[in-house]
């Protein structure tokens, strides 16, 4: 199997821009803009890693939202920034890594159905998403 192609910063952002390109000389009150968003939403693009991906017109719109207020530099990742995690979140976040300390050989998900099981975490706050983030960053999962 081979490694997935790593790109840039500046190649996303290319990509990006080659996709909205079309839709940067309408005007917003244009109906026709909405129909063009919408069959680029249709269509599959090859990113610049070499996979497919099929765009919701949400996403295109953003993007080209994002192209108007800052140019091309806006195209690129954003860095996440990291909240403070409130007293609770921080609880469920110390029962996560209490319960890796005491079965080093589960799976994260594993981990958070015995904390779902357990009502050290409800499922929704913070997110599964958040929890991975945060395990990743801890080293919290298996190697």
């Amino acid at each position: 199997m081979s490694k997935p192609i790593l790109t840039s910063p500046d190649d996303k952002a290319l990509w990006r821009y080659g996709i909205i390109a079309p839709l940067l000389h309408h005007d917003d009150s244009d109906p026709s803009l909405l129909k063009t968003i919408e069959r680029l939403s249709e269509k599959t693009f090859t990113r610049p890693d070499g996979r497919f991906a099929q765009l919701s017109a949400e996403t295109i719109r953003k993007w080209l939202y994002r192209y108007r207020k800052g140019g091309f530099e806006a195209l690129k990742d954003q860095k996440r920034q990291e909240k403070e995690l409130s007293a609770g979140d921080q609880a469920v976040v110390n029962a996560m890594a209490d319960l890796r300390k005491e079965y080093p050989q589960l799976t994260l998900a594993k981990i958070l159905e015995k904390m779902l099981k357990g009502r050290s975490w409800n499922g929704r706050r913070p997110s599964r998403a958040t929890l991975y983030r945060i395990a990743a960053k801890r080293k919290l999962v298996p190697r």
